[in-house]
């Protein structure tokens, strides 16, 4: 039945190549040699191996294009496949820049690791096989399968002593998935994700929400994205310790929901009691007022968005609208979304009992209505502690 189904396929969108035994060998010797080259075994690096195979194997990729002329008379009609490469991109990144998990069962280093696993596991009675190795910005995801009668919870047990044999920093994040058993190991040196990039991707083009943008790269190389508009996204808590690229991500963040938006559109009031994370903006159309640092001025701008929010959803009740976003998509967008950034706000409630509360108060208040008048908060603690992310925020 399938040698029918081929017949009937040749000649159609099946071409049929076999190699002969020296071609063969000559394919296996050149996929070797780049395999020892990136695991370091040989003294050539993996560029000098891939540009020697290439060379040695261009006769063989000739041959492959010319394929079908013999039986139909005229040249091979144009492969989707991709031409003869003579730069192949880094794992972990496509010819177009865009970051993505690879499979990275034949990198060197990870490969090398896949093996330390498999032996570290071995070495208490549990066996397991790699078959398959994701490379995210963050970590490399290794698929396991496992032996008869082992566990992930046994695996997971072990998770300290994996630290310890691959010599990390923190425990690996073992799992279950659907048919194997996952290792989540981080990268001593993340791969940096290029902002132009990722707001450049499909993914976000095709989101109609003026305010949705990306939080970064998933593991199996999708854009993690979130919408303002959304209400399960509407508000956002951004914690870490200093240092750490709050500041930094929460410029990514306006910088994309900027790209997305006129200055009618959009709106941005910020909060840097620092003075230091926001400067060389001031003259931007896109700032509702300067930007802010003191408490008082904060629970001004608190007092005065509070008092913008009921007046928006008055209107919007008026007009039989639900919030702000469907007015935008009947075409009126006099009415700008806010954004109020809050970067290191836990300095401005810890100087007393009264404005903390009052600063509880109000950001309650938008939180609880805020989306549907437009108006989101952003507020990034370097201390995400119960003293500063209270039980009312």
């Amino acid at each position: 039945a399938v040698r029918q189904r081929i017949i009937a396929a040749r000649g159609k969108y099946l071409d049929v190549f076999v190699l002969d035994e020296q071609e063969a060998a000559r394919v296996h010797a050149s996929r070797a040699l780049v395999e020892e080259s990136v695991a370091g075994d040989i003294p050539y690096t993996k560029k000098e191996a891939l540009d020697f195979v290439r060379a040695k194997l261009r006769p063989i990729w000739e041959k492959l294009k010319m394929v079908g002329v013999s039986s139909t008379g005229h040249a091979a009609e144009e492969s989707e496949s991709p031409a003869f490469p003579t730069h192949q991109p880094e794992e972990g990144v496509h010819a177009n820049g865009a970051v993505v998990p690879v499979p990275c069962a034949w990198n060197g280093n990870s490969a090398l690791i896949g093996k330390q696993i498999e032996r570290s596991f071995a070495s208490f009675n549990l066996q397991v096989r790699v078959i398959g190795c994701l490379e995210a910005p963050q970590l490399l995801r290794y698929r396991l399968e496992t032996g008869a009668g082992v566990r992930a919870v046994s695996l997971a047990a072990r998770a300290r002593d994996l630290q310890s044999a691959l010599a990390l920093a923190e425990p690996p994040t073992i799992d279950a998935a659907p048919g194997y058993v996952t290792v989540d190991i981080p990268r001593s040196e993340p791969v940096a994700v290029p902002w132009l990039e990722l707001n450049q991707r499909q993914e976000l083009r095709h989101m109609p929400s003026p305010v949705a943008f990306p939080m970064g790269i998933g593991v199996q190389g999708e854009v993690v994205l979130a919408d303002l508009a959304n209400p399960n996204t509407c508000h956002m808590l951004v914690g870490g310790a200093a240092g750490s690229g709050k500041s930094a991500f929460l410029k990514s963040v306006m910088a994309s929901l900027v790209a997305r938006n006129p200055p009618s559109a959009l709106q941005l009031s910020i909060v840097d009691p620092t003075h230091t994370a926001f400067g060389g903006i001031e003259l931007s159309p896109f700032l509702a007022n300067p930007v802010l640092s003191s408490l008082d001025d904060a629970l001004i701008l608190l007092r005065k968005s509070v008092e913008e929010m009921e007046e928006r959803c008055l209107m919007l009740a008026h007009d039989g609208l639900v919030n702000l976003k469907q007015r935008f998509d009947k075409g009126f967008t006099d009415i700008p979304f806010h954004i109020l950034v809050f970067d290191e706000f836990a300095d401005l409630i810890v100087s007393g009992r009264a404005e903390k509360k009052e600063f509880e108060s109000l950001v309650v208040r938008i939180a609880a209505k805020g989306r549907a008048a437009g108006i989101h908060l952003i507020l990034a603690p370097q201390r995400p502690d119960r003293s500063i992310v209270t039980g009312m925020i």
